[in-house]
C-alpha cells in the first residue's frame, strides 16, 4: 500500500509512482555547454598557488593515518584498510600519481562525474511524498 499526494491510502502501487516521480524521472535532457557553466564557477586555489609537490612525510602519510576506518571506498573501491597497508615503494606510487595528477599532467573524465542517490532517511516509506 502506497499514500498518495491527497494523503488517501492506495493498494495499487503502479499508478501512484508516475504521478510523484513522473516529473523527476521523465525529464528531457538537455545538452548543456559544459565549459560555459564551469566558467561561471569562482575557482579555488590550484596548483599554480602551490609552493612545493606534496611529500610523504608532511601531507599523504598524515592524511593516510588520520583516515577513517570502515568507510565506504570510492569509486575504486580502495579502503582506508588497504592504504594503510601499503608499503613504502606502495606509497611512493601513489605520492608520484598524486603529484602528476596535480601538476595536471593528467586528468581522467570520470573524475568529473558524480553519482547521486536518494536515500530514504524518515517517515513512512509506503508515502511517495517522503
Amino acid at each position: 500500500m502506497v499514500e498518495r499526494k491527497n494523503g488517501q491510502s492506495d493498494t495499487q502501487n503502479a499508478d501512484v509512482f508516475p504521478v510523484n516521480f513522473g516529473d523527476l524521472l521523465n525529464r528531457e535532457i538537455l545538452e548543456v555547454d559544459k565549459e560555459e557553466i564551469l566558467s561561471q564557477i569562482k575557482r579555488q586555489k590550484t596548483i599554480e598557488e602551490l609552493d612545493e609537490p606534496i611529500t610523504m612525510d608532511k601531507e599523504l602519510e598524515n592524511h593516510i593515518t588520520q583516515a577513517k576506518n570502515s568507510k565506504a571506498p570510492g569509486e575504486s573501491g580502495v579502503t582506508v584498510e588497504a592504504l594503510k597497508c601499503l608499503m613504502t615503494h606502495g606509497k611512493t606510487a601513489l605520492l608520484d600519481l598524486q603529484n602528476i595528477v596535480l601538476n595536471k599532467e593528467y586528468d581522467a573524465e570520470e573524475w568529473h562525474v558524480v553519482i547521486l542517490k536518494c536515500l530514504f532517511k524518515k517517515g513512512d516509506m509506503l508515502n511517495a511524498n517522503n
